[in-house]
């Protein structure tokens, strides 16, 4: 069974999802590493040869080699978080419009989320409507709500 994982680190990588950026869940320890685009340039994972370069800074080398680990999990000890892709930021905001309590506002919100640039106008608009609070609020009750999901579609027992 695997260890117990803080909720609140999941969320917080949930958060923190990105491009250049993967997350992943050590069942055996409850916590979250983080693999980046620069931990993995050039690494051939096919390549069991691969060696660290011992001039490189041994944060870097320990960097690559939990890489290494990680994407070479044949125990699936390792379990990827959803990413960026997996959380979809526009329908948080499009839900937290549409449900908004003062219509007018909602109305408003839901017309300056419409095109390129929306986000931007949606938060301007949250900051004017002074209702930046009420977003957070949405918004991280949304992502604990998505990581609790998953925790409990992995079998993943947490804590609060």
């Amino acid at each position: 069974m695997p260890t117990t994982v803080k909720l609140k680190d999941i969320i917080e990588a949930l958060q923190e999802a990105g491009d250049s950026i993967t997350h992943y869940l050590d069942k055996r320890t409850g916590q979250v590493e983080i693999i980046s685009e620069d931990d993995t340039a050039g690494l051939e994972l096919e390549d069991d040869e691969f060696e660290l370069d011992d001039e490189q800074p041994e944060w870097l080398r320990e960097s690559i080699a939990k890489a290494l680990e990680i994407l070479n999990d044949a125990d699936e000890n390792f379990i990827q978080l959803p990413d960026k892709f997996d959380i979809h930021d526009y329908a948080i905001m499009e839900d937290f419009s549409r449900h908004y309590p003062d219509n007018k506002v909602s109305l408003i919100l839901l017309d300056a989320i419409k095109g390129s640039g929306a986000f931007r106008r949606f938060n301007n608009l949250v900051r004017n409507f002074n209702i930046e609070k009420d977003w957070y609020e949405f918004r991280d009750q949304t992502y604990e709500q998505i990581a609790i999901e998953w925790l409990d579609e992995h079998e993943i027992p947490y804590s609060r």
